[in-house]
């Protein structure tokens, strides 16, 4: 049936045809294509903007809140009553300021990691994660400080064993947690991202076969259109000839 309608078609039209069909499909395959690049743009971005740059903010945090640990360490070993205090010529509010700027950083990038999109999971764990810093922070590191800045060293050594080390095990096992968790989500986006990819890959591998088929009867179609053509004109020329020649 197909190839009846095919025949009954002047050569101009199945070449108009061809064009058409030629182009649609073009298009077609255009739209995939940038259907298929925006999506993969999409899934970077997300990974990027709502992954990557947490996972840093956390991994910060934790760094700086070992730093902190660190320099409280040393700022206790100031105690004249400790007989190592004299390897510490210089004064305590050297680590106070470092511990002051690694607080004001650890803010920073806390306050920035809520205002990144956070599914429930990240939003339950960010509950937990919150008070067990501001606990840590006001109870813990400012606390040492201040007994530091009063000479206090004792109370400083004993705040930074009992409440700080405390407060920073359960948060430091909390974040362990909110960094496990991008991974896993980075996982299925990248998971996401590649069925994504195998789909356009499909759809355009059925489509241009379709199409090489449809083009290919086409072409067929038009040469044979072409050959009966010029056959018919063939044999005028000879009938032609002969008449002539009679």
């Amino acid at each position: 049936f197909l190839m009846n309608k095919l025949n009954n078609l002047t050569i101009r039209s199945r070449l108009i045809g061809l064009i058409i069909f030629a182009v649609l499909l073009l298009i077609l395959l255009s739209i995939a294509s940038a259907r298929a690049l925006s999506n993969s743009a999409d899934s970077l971005e997300t990974v990027y903007v709502d992954r990557l740059i947490p996972t840093g903010q956390l991994s910060r945090i934790k760094y700086e809140l070992q730093h902190i640990q660190s320099e409280l360490l040393n700022a206790v070993q100031h105690d004249p009553a400790n007989p190592g205090s004299a390897r510490h010529a210089h004064p305590t509010d050297q680590h106070i300021s470092a511990i002051m700027a690694a607080k004001k950083r650890v803010k920073e990038d806390w306050d920035d990691y809520l205002a990144t999109y956070l599914t429930a999971t990240e939003k339950q764990l960010a509950d937990t994660a919150k008070p067990q810093l501001s606990h840590l922070l006001t109870n813990g590191i400012d606390t040492t400080v201040s007994q530091l800045r009063q000479g206090r060293f004792v109370d400083a050594n004993r705040t930074l064993l009992d409440v700080v080390q405390s407060d920073n095990r359960d948060l430091d096992n909390t974040l362990d947690q909110m960094l496990d968790l991008q991974l896993r989500i980075a996982e299925q986006e990248y998971l996401a991202a590649k069925a994504t990819y195998r789909h356009t890959l499909l759809l355009s591998v059925v489509t241009t076969l379709i199409a090489i088929a449809v083009l290919s009867l086409l072409s067929w179609g038009i040469i044979s259109g072409i050959s009966a053509a010029v056959g018919r004109l063939e044999k005028a020329s000879i009938q032609l000839a002969g008449l002539s020649a009679g």
